[in-house]
């Protein structure tokens, strides 16, 4: 995947807080520059990627995770990607389908980590579509769950809502204008599942 460089915390505005906020850049040698970014969204998380891909086209996309469990579902997430082990966050169900969260280490490839929103059918041999994702190191994915990690602990019932979109994406600059959507934002089951991949 190339080489990564990861970034301390950005630094509080105010005296004696603690940063709610982090990024981190990965290099790819044919993609070019890759960003994370991991920070408090009024009671939740924000990651945006950058670029990410969502339905299939190069976009930017900005995952809302709320904390309406404690921080229970945001800490195992959290705790899963700082130590590269795969992990469901989510799961949304309808008639026919499945859409699921998920980290998933060591995929595509040896090293690399993948944050996806995936949809499945009931049908166990129907389509796997990956509607949402981003490749990033798995050092920097390592690197933004233990800023997540650290994040969680300043959530509370009365952070102030932000105005944040549930889950949104905008077209990455540079590349041709491509399909984007708004879907809900996930929301913990209570209890998460590992994955193996």
């Amino acid at each position: 995947m190339g080489r990564h460089k990861l970034h301390k915390p950005r630094a509080p505005r105010g005296e004696g807080e603690r940063p709610t906020e982090w990024f981190g850049t990965a290099f790819h040698s044919v993609r070019g520059m890759q960003h994370l970014d991991v920070r408090r969204s009024g009671n939740g998380i924000l990651i945006t990627s950058s670029p990410a891909e969502v339905d299939g086209a190069p976009a930017s996309w900005q995952l809302r995770l709320r904390n309406d469990d404690g921080g229970q579902g945001l800490n195992e997430m959290g705790a899963a990607m700082k130590a590269g082990r795969g992990h469901v966050y989510s799961v949304s169900e309808e008639p026919g389908a499945k859409t699921v969260l998920a980290f998933l280490p060591n995929h595509p490839a040896e090293g690399v980590g993948t944050l996806a929103r995936v949809r499945t059918s009931e049908d166990p041999d129907g389509d796997v579509v990956f509607e949402r994702s981003a490749e990033r190191p798995m050092g920097l994915w390592a690197e933004a769950g233990a800023n997540l990690l650290r994040i969680v602990p300043q959530l509370g019932p009365d952070a102030p809502a932000d105005g944040v979109g549930d889950c949104s994406c905008s077209v990455a600059p540079g590349w041709p204008d491509g399909p984007c959507s708004s879907a809900p934002a996930f929301r913990s089951p209570g209890r998460s599942r590992a994955v193996r991949t």
